[in-house]
This record gives structure tokens, sequence and C-alpha cells, in this order.
């Protein structure tokens, strides 16, 4: 079975594996003391990880290797490697969601010396290199060793002190927004002001028109009942009962405008944005939340989801 089961792990079948009657994701599987996990990680395996976690329910802190790897070591490693922001949030991010809360474990050393955190650095830097194209090839070799050298001492010095700066969630959702959630709760107050002053002086304006031809348009951010909203919200994280499409209070078509018409309100502050930001990420949505979703719709859960935490982040962004 050990031999089948490590076949499909590498090719990624999760389908494969639930036929073999896999349970205890901790048990190890080849001489190196590696864990399914440990090699779905090594192999950049997202949808067997993405079974373990929230169908297994396996928790990747509990096991290093012979090595002293976590998977967490390994994903890293692989989006290195191959990097693309769908590895990184497939790979690394949902592995961080259920990091503990003290965020210790991060300098956990592996037996070569290397700690989580050192790995996290350079996942960033590379996805700023990547993202910002400051990899410059016509650079020759003598001068471009010298150059890397000194550029990554710079980086990791100011990478360290990110990291100090800043919760474990926020270091590692900015190698993909190049923002954190306080930084994008301010961006999303300051357009929503924006955006509310500019209706403010229109309808001042309006109101000064004796007679106006035709009725004026409903204002971009408008009153909205938030009650339906309120009890959807309640039963989807304040329960422990079972939740499926029908109990999200948006659809995956519903208009990006309209799910921020109903989640804002007269009364919205940056500690409110970042709640409804948290609450719909993706991740920690799916970490929190994923043991209680149907099976039959798990996908069209997550497309959902997905769809109103884009229309929180990309609100603002002009």
């Amino acid at each position: 079975m050990d031999r089948k089961l490590i076949k499909y792990i590498k090719y990624n079948r999760p389908s494969k594996i639930k036929k073999l009657e896999f349970r205890d994701p901790y048990s190890i599987l080849d001489r190196r003391g590696r864990t399914a996990l440990h090699i779905a990680a090594k192999y950049g395996s997202a949808e067997v990880i993405e079974y373990l976690i929230y169908k297994l329910e396996c928790n990747p802190w509990r096991i290093k290797d012979s090595k002293g790897n976590f998977p967490l070591h390994y994903s890293i490693k692989y989006c290195l490697k191959h990097y693309s922001r769908g590895n990184v949030k497939e790979l690394v991010n949902i592995l961080l969601t259920s990091i503990p809360s003290d965020g210790h474990i991060l300098n956990s050393f592996n037996n070569k010396g290397t700690s989580l955190k050192k790995l996290l650095n350079a996942l960033n830097i590379k996805s700023n290199l990547e993202d910002e194209k400051l990899i410059k090839p016509s650079l020759d070799s003598s001068s471009s060793s010298d150059g890397e050298e000194w550029t990554n001492k710079l980086k990791n010095e100011y990478e360290q002190e990110y990291f100090e700066e800043t919760d474990k969630f926020d270091f590692y959702e900015s190698h993909l927004t190049n923002e954190n959630f306080d930084q994008m709760a301010d961006r999303i107050y300051n357009e929503y002001i924006r955006k509310k002053t500019k209706i403010i002086k229109h309808d001042s304006v309006q109101e000064q028109k004796p007679l106006p031809v035709k009725p004026q348009p409903l204002p971009l951010i408008v009153k909205k009942d938030r009650s339906f909203y309120s009890k959807k919200c309640v039963k989807l994280f304040d329960s422990s009962e079972i939740i499926g499409v029908s109990d999200i209070p948006f659809f995956v078509h519903t208009p990006s405008s309209e799910i921020m018409d109903t989640i804002f309100s007269d009364q919205v502050t940056r500690v409110m944005i970042r709640k409804e930001l948290v609450r719909w990420h993706p991740d920690k949505f799916l970490s929190k939340h994923g043991n209680r979703i149907n099976d039959t719709e798990l996908d069209n859960v997550k497309k959902v989801i997905d769809h109103i935490s884009q229309s929180l982040i990309q609100f603002g962004n002009r």
C-alpha cells in the first residue's frame, strides 16, 4: 500500500488515495521519516495537501521527518524552485493558517540549521524579484554575483525587521498582495470615505437645483438593511451546523458593488473592515470552517468565498 500511496501523492491524486482507505495521516511512509503531508509538500501536490488537512484533519505541525523538516519546509522550497502566486497560496498559505498562535515554531530549525523564518524571508524576496521584475539577466556573472550577495544581505535585514513588526499572517500575505490586513483596511476605508464624500457633494449640488428634470440615480454606496447579512453570518461563523452555498449571504455572480454595499454601513471603521477581510479570507475560512462544509458543495463554497474576498480586496484598487 505504501508504494501505491506514495505514487498517488506524488502525482497529486487524492481520489486514488481515498480509494486506498488511507486513514492515518501521521503514519511514516519512507525511510526518511516522512508522512504523506511531507511528501505532498515536497512534490507540490496541492490537492493532496488540501485533502489531508481538510478531510483527514492532519496537523502539519505534529511531526518532523528524520531531517528535522516540517511539511512547510518542503512547501517553501518547492515554491522557491517553481514560483507562482498560485503555488504559494496552495502550498504555503494553507499550512500557515494552522500555525500555533505564538508563532515561535517559525524559528524551528531543521538538521541543516535552516529555519522556517529564513525560508519565508527567501520566498518573500523571490516574490518581490518576480513581481517587480528586478532580475536583470543582462548583468555579467561576476558583477551579478557580488550584487546579489549585497542585495540579499540588505533584503534579509529588511525582512527580519518586517517580520518582527507584523503578525504571522500579515507576513505571509504580504508577498501575495504587497499589503497586510491593516494596510488593506486603511486603503479600503480611505476609498469608502472618498466615494461617500463625493456622493454627499453630488447630492448637495442637486438640492440647489429648483426643478430637476428627472430623478437622480441612486448613489454608488447606499444604506442597506444588514439584518439578513448579520443573520447569515451568525450561522456561517458562530455555529457548528453544516453549511453550504445557500448559507452564504452572496453568490458567485453577485456584483462586487452589491457585496460592498451590503457589508458597508454608516458605521464603517477600519477595525470593522479588517474583521471582514479576515473572516472572508479563503484560507482562514477553510481552516476554521472547512470541516463544516457539505462535501458535495465544497468547490462551490470555495468559489463564493474567493469572490467575496476579492471584492473586498479590490475595492479602492484604482
